[in-house]
C-alpha cells in the first residue's frame, strides 16, 4: 500500500510538472501575443496619426493657397495699375521734354 501511495505521489508530482511546464509555456505564447497586438496596435496609432497631420498640413496648404492666390492677385492689379501711371508719366515727361525743347 505504501509503494502504491509513493506511485501516486511520484505520478501527482510529474503531473504538476507537466502542469507547471504547460502554463509556463501558456504564459509566454500570452505574453508574446500581447506584445504583437500591443505593437500592431502602435502601429495603427502611428498611422492615423501620421494620416491626420498629412490631412491638417494638405487642409492648411489649400487655405493658405487660397489667401495668396487672393492676395497675388490684389498686387498684380495694383502692379498693374502702377505700371499704368508709369507710362502716362513717361509720356507726360516726354511732352514736357519736347516742349521746352521747342521753346
Amino acid at each position: 500500500m505504501a509503494k502504491e501511495a509513493l506511485l501516486a505521489i511520484v505520478d501527482a508530482e510529474a503531473e504538476a510538472k507537466e502542469i507547471v511546464k504547460k502554463a509556463k509555456e501558456d504564459a509566454k505564447r500570452i505574453v508574446n501575443e500581447a506584445e504583437a497586438l500591443s505593437a500592431q496596435y502602435m502601429s495603427d496609432v502611428l498611422d492615423k496619426g501620421n494620416q491626420k497631420i498629412s490631412q491638417l498640413k494638405t487642409n492648411a496648404e489649400d487655405e493658405t493657397k487660397s489667401e495668396i492666390d487672393l492676395l497675388l492677385g490684389q498686387n498684380q492689379h495694383k502692379c498693374d495699375e502702377i505700371a499704368r501711371q508709369a507710362e502716362k508719366n513717361i509720356e507726360n515727361a516726354k511732352k514736357f521734354l519736347v516742349e521746352r525743347i521747342v521753346k
